[in-house]
């Protein structure tokens, strides 16, 4: 019997084996159909006066090497099936772990740029407050003759929009300055 040809040089790393092993398999399936095919005329030729009887034998050697051969061949297919399931889950497990980590990167960073938009809020909102209660005051200070143009109140401020200066309500003056300097498109 022949020894078998390795069809991994040890310590050989690299993609998945199963597909060489179902190749071999394919390669001694056909093997052995051919020798099965050639049975009736090694039988013919035994059974005729001054045959070969010892082709038959010598056929059947071979049929059962071959079967063998294909015995194994299967079962390490089935090996190489498993390993490649394994390395690939692996693979997919060691992606997954990449991807968690980028994501917990993303949401730290996330998170850090929350904290500053807290810490300038409380700013802001300090100021914000302060300008109601000036603007109150301003409100308890117009003289009762005093008429201002349409659209001034106390609680007014001005905003520039597309270069016009335009009377705005405190609150609505805040929403656009907060979308303005955030670069948000379409705000």
């Amino acid at each position: 019997m022949a020894k078998p040809t390795p069809l991994f040089q040890r310590g050989e790393q690299g993609g998945q084996q199963a597909p060489a092993v179902a190749a071999e398999i394919a390669a001694a399936k056909s093997s052995l159909a051919t020798l099965e095919a050639g049975r009736g005329a090694a039988a013919l030729s035994a059974m005729t006066e001054g045959g070969d009887v010892s082709a038959i034998a010598k056929l059947d050697a071979e049929v059962t090497s071959l079967r063998t051969k294909l015995f194994n061949l299967q079962a390490a297919h089935r090996a190489a099936s498993e390993r490649d399931a394994r390395h690939a889950a692996d693979a997919r497990y060691r992606q997954q772990q990449s991807d968690f980590g980028a994501f917990v990167a993303a949401l730290a960073q996330k998170d850090a740029e929350v904290g500053k938009y807290c810490t300038a809020i409380k700013v802001a909102a300090e100021s914000y407050r302060a300008i109601f209660e000036l603007s109150a005051a301003v409100a308890a200070l117009v003289p009762e003759a005093c008429k201002f143009p349409s659209g001034f109140s106390a609680f007014a401020g001005q905003v520039e929009v597309d270069g016009r200066a335009q009377a705005a309500p405190l609150d609505h003056l805040a929403a656009h300055e907060m979308y303005r300097h955030s670069g948000i498109p379409g705000r």
